[in-house]
């Protein structure tokens, strides 16, 4: 293990300190490859790292190291970009443990897509689940995402899925939301209709709450859906959201 920290540290020179817990390295020598579609095979995950602005120390993302044929790749997580300029790292860099955050919870979907939130990123807020929350994300993919993908055949689209409470709170969600304990999605399908997708989830999976959200009929694409899973509390209580003279009211069924 320290002769890979060796070959990661390898990459960071030029050190100087603005703050106590601040450093900025500059990424040098040969520029570590970005890796777009991670797959856990052949990558042996090494460390992480918190990205901060150099101005005002707000978190923009998260920076993944892995080394696969010794050879230094990056996963970035939040969209981080740029890797080659000078960026901010924390001093200390983190092993990752086997449930990192590219953890697959399932054949199609990852830890980190479950995870991901631009919200986070443009606040600067942590969105790291704990160890609850990622059993959650696991039964929620297995139960309620997976299946909705094999049966459609078509990569779904996680809009939300885990939110720690501050960015629950940034995105003006409820203080209950299943959100926060890693047992819902916001999801859609390109190319399929917000409502149908909706029809199909009602029709042939389990869950605790399934919301058709701001959809307008007329247009396939428009809102999208919210699902949420809890084992031993699973209602399916179905609604539509909507709003009405300006506030959001919710309907029994799915109203399209």
């Amino acid at each position: 293990m320290k002769y890979l920290l060796a070959i990661l540290m390898s990459f960071c020179v030029a050190t100087t300190t603005s703050a106590a817990w601040l450093q900025k390295p500059v990424l040098c020598g040969p520029t570590p490859q970005i890796v777009q579609d991670f797959n856990q095979d052949n990558y042996i995950p090494i460390a992480r790292s918190v990205i901060r602005d150099n101005e005002d120390g707000k978190i923009l993302g998260t920076l993944l190291f892995l080394i696969k044929d010794t050879e230094l790749f990056i996963i970035e997580n939040f969209f981080v970009t740029n890797i080659s300029c000078i960026i901010s790292l924390t001093t200390d860099f983190t092993l990752i443990k086997s449930k990192g955050v590219f953890m697959q919870l399932t054949k199609n979907f990852s830890l980190a897509e479950l995870t991901k939130s631009e919200t986070a990123l443009r606040h600067g807020l942590d969105n790291t689940p704990g160890e609850e929350e990622i059993e959650n994300l696991r039964v929620l993919a297995e139960m309620v995402l997976q299946p909705i993908r094999d049966a459609y055949g078509v990569p779904v689209k996680v809009n939300s899925g885990y939110r720690h409470p501050e960015v629950n709170a940034a995105v003006g969600g409820s203080k209950t939301s299943d959100h926060c304990r890693g047992q819902a999605a916001d999801i859609e399908i390109p190319g399929v209709p917000n409502a149908d997708l909706a029809e199909w989830i009602k029709d042939n999976l389990e869950f605790r709450q399934l919301i058709l959200e701001f959809y307008t009929p007329g247009i396939p694409d428009s809102g999208w859906v919210h699902v949420s899973y809890v084992e031993g509390d699973n209602q399916k209580k179905v609604m539509t959201a909507m709003k009405e003279n300006g506030k959001t009211v919710y309907k029994p069924g799915v109203i399209a």
